[in-house]
């Protein structure tokens, strides 16, 4: 019988850059990264490693709308149901949000989706492009009530290691890894 991967979903609001770590981290690009919102409607899933930790790594579509916003369109809710699903068999997840940005309505929104869900979350607070807005951010998002922030800039490609080594803590071993 194969060995399932242990899951990391990586999820946030439509364009902070889920799409963007998701490359960062497999240093290979593979989902579409676009400025326009709602490019990521599929999750894309690609199997990858982090000192020695074997996962299965997953890019979901934006939560676009939720609880809030009356008005959904189709594709949101069918996004929502993937993204839900992902969530479910995923054993961390990895919250993208804009440091530019800071934090919208639509982000305190995933952020309570994301509470419901029960699993350990990491913020990735990206586009933090400089050493100023990494320190801000960790201020800023630490409102969600979310312990564990990483500063990342996908732009200038730091932060990505340092926030992988926090998330892999809350990843089990797999089976094969333990025999070898």
């Amino acid at each position: 019988m194969p060995v399932q991967l242990p899951i990391i979903a990586i999820v946030g609001r439509p364009n902070v850059g889920k799409s963007a770590v998701f490359n960062a981290i497999l240093q290979h690009r593979i989902s579409i990264v676009h400025e326009q919102s709602g490019v990521t409607r599929d999750c894309v899933m690609a199997p990858a490693e982090h000192f020695g930790k074997h996962f299965l790594l997953v890019d979901t579509g934006g939560l676009g709308t939720l609880n809030g916003e009356k008005n959904v369109d189709l594709f949101d809710g069918m996004i929502r149901e993937q993204v839900s699903r992902i969530v479910e068999e995923a054993c961390v997840l990895v919250w993208v949000v804009n440091c530019q940005d800071g934090i919208t309505s639509q982000d305190e929104e995933v952020g309570d989706f994301l509470r419901k869900a029960g699993k350990p979350v990491v913020i990735c607070a990206n586009k933090a492009d400089n050493q100023e807005v990494a320190q801000m951010a960790v201020g800023t998002f630490a409102s969600l009530g979310f312990k564990e922030i990483e500063p990342t800039s996908c732009t200038h490609t730091w932060g990505i290691s340092q926030l992988m080594d926090v998330v892999i803590k809350h990843v089990p071993k797999v089976e094969q890894e333990e025999e070898e």
